[in-house]
């Protein structure tokens, strides 16, 4: 005699159903081992009521690099179980604190993903700005399915996992429905903005930094070295350095440490 269901808890395939509500476009990537790694190759499989046979991560981005929801990777291979957990809550509250409403599963690895849906689709670099914001809020917060507007994919509810058992929806599917059909508006996320504004801006000043770091070194002309703007020659005493030193550009916000 065949096990019967327990009334009141969805099926995966009831719970795929979301799927479509959550992607960026209608497209999965079906994951496999190689070489003793696993990944997502191949080319995007259409989403459909059917059930995907293997592990199943959809398109965070759509064709135009846009988003239409925040997916919040949670991940437990580069933080504890209870840092997880923590951050989950942490990242809970400040939504909740900014009007905004989410969806959330559990893996059977113990890592979260909170889904936060978008009314209006938002600019793919945007997007990945504001999570890698959040992780400065929640360490275990993975942003790189944010990273790659071709490739960025996660896993969903109802989807097997690599090592076994499915991905759980924590919150109950009559909400889920509700959350991903009456969406996040602009307003909820400007507040979020407002409540980064310190990650936000310590992000942007260490990728200017690390631009600048990264910057070639002007070209040589192979001219010889001719008089500085006060007509003395460049070298020897009269280093670069010392110039420096001497009208005091040291003084200005450039040279100074930066911290927030």
């Amino acid at each position: 005699m065949p096990a019967r269901r327990v009334t009141g808890v969805p099926s995966p395939r009831d719970v795929w159903a979301l799927a479509p509500l959550i992607a960026g476009q209608p497209s999965y990537r079906s994951g496999q081992w190689v070489r003793g790694k696993f990944g997502y190759p191949g080319s995007p499989v259409g989403i459909s009521s059917a059930l995907p046979k293997s592990p199943a991560a959809v398109l965070v981005h759509g064709a135009d690099g846009s988003v239409a929801t925040l997916c919040l990777d949670l991940d437990t291979s580069s933080a504890a179980q209870h840092v997880v957990d923590g951050d989950a809550e942490r990242l809970g509250a400040l939504l909740a604190s900014c009007g905004l409403r989410w969806v959330e599963d559990v893996s059977p690895s113990g890592g979260r993903h909170l889904y936060v849906p978008l009314a209006e689709r938002m600019d793919g670099a945007q997007a990945r700005e504001l999570v890698e914001a959040l992780a400065r809020v929640a360490r275990s917060l993975d942003a790189s399915p944010h990273r790659n507007p071709s490739t960025g994919c996660i896993r969903v509810p109802g989807t097997l996992h690599k090592r076994g058992g499915r991905q759980e929806l924590v919150t109950p599917l009559s909400a889920a429905y509700e959350i991903l059909r009456r969406r996040n508006t602009a307003e909820g996320l400007e507040r979020l903005r407002r409540a980064l504004a310190p990650e936000l801006r310590r992000n942007r000043h260490e990728a200017g930094r690390r631009a600048r770091l990264m910057a070639p070194p002007p070209a040589q002309t192979g001219r010889s070295p001719g008089p500085d703007t006060a007509g003395r020659p460049l070298g020897g005493w009269q280093s670069p350095l010392r110039s420096i030193a001497e009208t005091g550009l040291y003084e200005t916000d450039r040279y100074r440490s930066v911290s927030y």
